[in-house]
């Protein structure tokens, strides 16, 4: 009882921690939103590295390096998304996550999403950005400590 009430704080910390809105969880943009977010979780546990930096936006490609644990950085120091991505420890570490998303808010062409913890992985703002009219991943926010799915 008191860790789901825990859980249920985090979440609500989180969300007024970064703003509010009216976006409809329903609405196409939404829908979208979560679509590109599993699609790209999906490809990383697969080990379709193409897939799933074609997800990104560029600009959060060339940050790949991030993905990896410190121990293979070098292995991965200016190489390209989709090999940090081979590389990297990123596709171990989320083996059983799943592509929750919750409170998606959408800003024009930007948007956000809570994706709570999952086992060892903490919770995340996830950012988004539209670009030529596709939904892309932006970026990512880790929180310690935040909401548990299945913890």
């Amino acid at each position: 009882m008191r860790r789901a009430a825990i859980a249920a704080l985090g979440v609500a910390v989180l969300a007024a921690g970064c703003g509010s809105s009216g976006t409809d969880q329903n609405s196409p943009e939404v829908r979208a939103i979560k679509r590109v977010y599993a699609a790209q979780l999906e490809a990383v546990k697969r080990g379709d590295a193409k897939t799933a930096c074609a997800l990104l936006t560029p600009r959060f490609q060339r940050r790949a390096a991030r993905f990896t644990a410190i121990t293979k950085r070098s292995l991965t120091k200016g190489a390209s998304c989709e090999k940090t991505l081979k590389v990297g420890t990123l596709r171990g570490a989320i083996r059983g996550a799943r592509p929750t998303l919750i409170h998606v808010v959408v800003h024009g062409s930007s948007a956000w999403a809570l994706h709570p913890a999952q086992g060892s992985l903490g919770a995340q703002k996830v950012l988004f950005r539209r670009i030529g009219g596709e939904w892309r991943i932006a970026g990512e926010i880790s929180y310690q400590g935040g909401p548990l799915i299945g913890g």
